[in-house]
């Protein structure tokens, strides 16, 4: 459950088309950027994740790609067959044809949540399952949202699962963000 995340900030434009269908393309290794440009100049819908950077006092850096040279794109394969070869610089990698184009949908709206949520503050993308007690936030931007609440060096975390992705999204969350009850502020600064 997203809660008031999703008011916010608008319903991203992934969902099945007509002509062609969503994929994972896997570029050669630092030509994320020149296949992206390819893909475009093609007229071939894409969609490359990235998260705001922050410096060590929480000022913003930059962006970067979440995945390196991965990208999501939906083409027709009979139109564009020799999309996948050296000449674009994109591997021909059977692993991703066998994702159904859902589970490739679920996985970009969960990369898309965390890229929106990294806009307004740090996080960090996990490869292991959350740790911590089931915890929903009522205030603030991931109130509503449905996750897990731990401590890391003192501070309060919150893990939000990714839709059919072994991944899960922590946020550093204020202490006000964790005045939910009286039960749950106990559990934080008890640990």
């Amino acid at each position: 459950m997203l809660g008031q995340l999703t008011k916010l900030i608008s319903t991203p434009h992934f969902s099945k088309r007509e002509r062609g269908r969503w994929g994972i393309i896997q570029a050669f290794a630092k030509c994320g950027n020149s296949v992206k440009s390819r893909l475009d100049a093609l007229g071939i819908e894409n969609y490359v994740p990235m998260l705001t950077v922050y410096d060590g006092r929480g000022c913003r850096k930059g962006k970067e790609a979440v995945l390196a040279d991965i990208i999501f794109a939906c083409w027709d394969s009979r139109e564009f067959s020799g999309l996948c070869s050296p000449k674009n610089k994109i591997h021909r990698n059977e692993i991703y044809s066998k994702l159904i184009e859902d589970g490739i949908l679920a996985t970009m709206e969960g990369y898309w949540r965390a890229e929106v949520i990294s806009e307004r503050c740090p996080v960090r993308l996990c490869p292991n399952t959350p740790a911590g007690e089931p915890f929903t936030p009522t205030r603030g931007l991931l109130a509503g949202c449905q996750g897990y609440l731990s401590t890391s060096d003192g501070h309060p975390v919150f893990a939000l699962p990714m839709a059919d992705s072994a991944l899960h999204i922590e946020v550093n969350l204020p202490a006000a963000d964790l005045r939910t009850s009286a039960c749950a502020s106990a559990r934080i600064t008890n640990r």
